[in-house]
């Protein structure tokens, strides 16, 4: 678990970092990471990413029968229309199999194709977080967006997208257990009640300029489906946090931020719904 985050009410102004008329945003030469099609629901990601953070932790599959575990099927994800959706971009996260304009892709997080036979730890159960949220937003379906980072697998196998030429954040997820009445001894688990899931996010200072309008309401407005507290924090600008810092080529999108591999979004066109003023 993370120590000394800055919460949302301290998170520093942006327009006080950086002045909202500067240049636009630049190209950036190399986009290496994985492709996909956004669109998953607000309200599902926040209703199900405890259980998701949970249902992690534990094999996917039963080993004796290859049907999915008990706990997936005992937590409800199968049977809510929204928890499915969910499912559907964890799957893409972990096992992989969608296609993306013919192409056939691995799991967007390395290593976690494990999840089919075992449970993964909590630092790689976060970037699936990182993966799964970066894709949220039900104003526009179908918007193109790549995901990059240290522990994203297309960051690692030399081919690149150059189309995705603007950088929009780091997503930074982190797990805390939560209080809850446990499960009866014998009885079937109740995983939503186990975890809660926070978001960082630090907006690049290309998106601050690009966006043409506050990119803390912007991004708000893309994640969040209640207009309060939705586990969503922002980091301030990512090219001025101390906590953040670039781990690979320049411009390629592979941070940490607090010594943690985190998650970075890149857009084919900054202009999207959510850089709208907020209604």
């Amino acid at each position: 678990m993370w120590v000394g985050l800055l919460s949302a009410a301290c998170a520093p102004s942006l327009e006080d970092e950086i002045a909202v008329d500067a240049p636009g945003l630049e190209a950036m030469i190399d986009s290496p990471g994985m492709p996909g099609e956004n669109g998953v629901p607000k309200a599902a990601w926040h209703t199900w990413k405890g259980t998701v953070a949970t249902i992690l932790s534990k094999p996917m599959l039963d080993q004796e029968t290859g049907d999915y575990s008990q706990a997936i099927v005992d937590s409800g994800i199968l049977a809510d229309p929204g928890g499915l959706e969910i499912f559907k971009h964890v799957k893409e996260c972990t096992l992989g199999g969608v296609e993306f304009k013919e192409t056939v892709l691995e799991g967007m997080v390395l290593g976690a194709s494990k999840w089919e036979e075992e449970g993964l730890e909590e630092a790689m159960i976060e970037n699936v977080l990182e993966c799964v949220v970066a894709f949220v937003n039900d104003m526009t379906d179908g918007v193109e967006i790549l995901i990059t980072g240290p522990n994203v697998g297309g960051a690692n196998d030399g081919i690149t997208y150059p189309e995705f030429i603007h950088g929009e954040a780091v997503w930074c997820a982190h797990t805390r257990p939560i209080s809850g009445t446990p499960p009866t001894p014998g009885g079937p688990p109740n995983p939503s009640a186990l975890v809660d899931v926070f978001v960082t996010v630090y907006p690049t200072s290309r998106f601050v300029r690009g966006c043409g309008v506050d990119a803390k309401d912007a991004l708000r407005q893309r994640v969040c489906d209640v207009p309060d507290d939705c586990g969503l924090t922002f980091g301030g600008i990512l090219e001025k946090s101390p906590q953040c810092k670039e781990v690979g080529p320049s411009g390629q999108g592979l941070y940490e931020c607090y010594g943690k591999p985190c998650t970075m979004t890149k857009l084919l066109d900054y202009e999207q719904d959510w850089c709208d003023p907020p209604t």
